[in-house]
């Protein structure tokens, strides 16, 4: 086996984003990922930043749809729009999701948005 990057991935290791390999010392590729880790060479995190910023906008734009539809299911969202609904009501919906998708912008745009805990209702309209 020829070790060229090792990933932490909980309880294994991610060998050359190919192999899982258990962290089971009577493994014997565990004990070459030990032993190659020991020479020196690095462990890379389970994700990267740019992976870890990709499930952070995932998880926002899934946040800011479930809030959305918490207050405006989707059938009610079509009505709306159609004008099956009263004026007020159908600039309610309007005005709601509107709300939601600035809010869900302005999150996005964080310089802390790895860090941010998206569910918190202290970044969304009420």
């Amino acid at each position: 086996m020829n070790i060229q990057t090792v990933k932490s991935t909980g309880n294994s290791y991610l060998v050359n984003g190919e192999m899982v390999v258990p962290r089971e010392e009577s493994n014997a590729h565990y004990i070459k990922v030990q032993q190659w880790l020991a020479a020196g060479n690095p462990l890379e995190a389970e994700f990267t930043e740019a992976e870890l910023l990709a499930q952070q906008h995932a998880l926002a734009s899934s946040e800011c749809t479930r809030r959305i539809n918490a207050k405006w299911d989707p059938i009610g969202q079509m009505n709306a729009s159609l004008g099956i609904y009263s004026d007020e009501e159908c600039d309610a919906c309007a005005d709601w999701i509107a709300q939601h998708r600035e809010a869900l912008a302005v999150i996005l745009e964080r310089e802390d948005l790895i860090d941010l805990e998206v569910e918190n209702d202290q970044y969304w309209p009420v």
